[in-house]
Parts: C-alpha cells; structure tokens; sequence
C-alpha cells in the first residue's frame, strides 16, 4: 500500500515538473532567437517598410516610478535595447505625424504584447490604422466620432443612425481610403453615441435615420457649431482632445 502510494506521489510529481516545463517554454517564446540582456525588433508602416526614427520605450512595470529604457529604430527599422538586470518590462512604440497641418501621435501594434524579463525578447512593432487594440487595452488604432443630437431633438434609438464616410484624398499613411459606413454601438454599452476604428484621414460624411424601413436623411455639422446643418459635412479628425485623442464631433438633425 505505501509503495503504492509512493509510486503515485512520484508520477504526480513528474508530472507537475513537466508541466511547468512545458509552461515554461511556452512564456518564453518571446526569447526564441533573442540576444540576452536586450529587447530588439523592427518597427515597420502599413505597408510593412520600414519606419525609422520612431522611439521604442520599455518601462520597468517592477520598479515603477516610471522608469524605463528607451532606443531608436535606424533606417531599416531595426532598434536594440539594453534592459537593466531587475526588472520586468512592458513596451510601447508612436509615431509622429503631421497631417492636414494638424501633429498626430499614434501608437504602434506590438506582435507580443506580453510583459517580457531580462533575458531578452524579439518584439515587432507595426503602424495599423485601424483594429482593436491588444488585449489589455480599451480601444482601437483608429479614430473615433462622438454623435449627438440637435438640443431638444433627440432620436432615442440613434444607433439606427447609419453613417457613410467618404475619404477626401490620401489617408494619413499617404494610402487610399475606402468609402466607410458605421453605426454607434448598441444602448448602455461603452461605444453607445460612438463611432468607432475609422482610419485616419478627411471624410466626406452623410447620415440616414433607419426607422421602419425608411431610410431619412439627416443634416450634419461640428458639435456646437453655428454653422447650417448640411447633407455632407467635411470632418476632420483633432489630434487631443478632452475626450480622447484622434476624435471628431459631429452633431445630427432633421433636415
């Protein structure tokens, strides 16, 4: 009987010592072809060239107190960051970039986003001008227009509002844009009065009241503005903001 259970206390045994082996291994992808003590990758656009001068920052989460080490992609995109010996490290990438006159900051997409020691990690960083952001973080890559209605008109189901944006000339990526159509999250949920992950750039935009069947246009214009209300507003989108940076603020009404 002890031996019995000798026998079974040692296979369970191997068995956790596998599996923590083999969950190991696993957390540690991120090494796989990493040089000890540095954290490199190559920051690249949308079109996946290679984007230099973009700062890459890893900050120490273990030490806090904001503390954190930093590098500078070349002109292959490629950048290289000695990490301290303590700690453990999360890291963000931006780019800058003018538009319209108007200076966009926006960040990267990470292709491993997890929190990484000091043993060294590959971590890639790539421009997305739209798509959710990793888990972790509320959000997408791209912008987002706050919709509200004319005072004293509301439409109480404005998520059957339906949006058309329509790009006038390049994207901020210097890229064609493609006509767009978004709808405001559903009622009592985060992006309810939102639209949402529209990629940067000047739209042309309409919007129709869907209300049984019928389809009603709508007049547009800036929030607060005391210009007319029209069938095609022009929307840019602001850099900073109270609410959030890259948004628009549009306000809607009968026609």
């Amino acid at each position: 009987m002890r031996t019995s259970i000798k026998n079974y206390v040692a296979c369970l045994l191997m068995l956790i010592s596998t599996s923590n082996i083999a969950c190991k291994k696993d957390s540690n992808k991120e090494a796989e072809g990493a040089q000890d003590g540095y954290v490199t990758g190559k920051i690249t656009d949308t079109q996946n060239n290679p984007l230099a001068n973009i700062e890459v920052v890893f900050e120490n989460i273990l030490v806090g107190n904001h503390s954190y080490v930093a590098g500078v992609s070349n002109e292959n995109g490629l950048y290289k960051i000695k990490l301290p010996k303590v700690g453990t490290y999360h890291g963000a990438a931006y780019i800058k970039k003018t538009f319209n006159g108007k200076p966009y900051k926006m960040s990267l997409h990470p292709d491993n986003d997890e929190v990484i020691g000091n043993t060294g990690a590959i971590v890639n960083f790539q421009w997305k001008l739209s798509g959710p952001r990793p888990n972790g973080l509320e959000g997408f890559y791209g912008g987002s227009v706050e919709i509200h209605n004319h005072p004293g008109r509301p439409i109480v189901d404005e998520h059957n509002i339906e949006f058309t944006f329509t790009p006038i000339g390049k994207l901020i990526d210097g890229s064609d844009g493609q006509t767009i159509k978004r709808k405001s999250g559903q009622p009592q949920t985060i992006y309810y009065g939102r639209l949402t992950d529209i990629p940067i750039g000047r739209y042309r935009v309409s919007a129709v009241y869907i209300n049984g069947g019928q389809r009603i246009p709508l007049g547009l214009r800036e929030l607060d503005s005391e210009d007319p209300y029209s069938a095609q507003h022009t929307l840019n989108f602001e850099p900073t903001t109270i609410a959030g940076d890259n948004m628009a603020f549009l306000q809607y009404d009968y026609q």
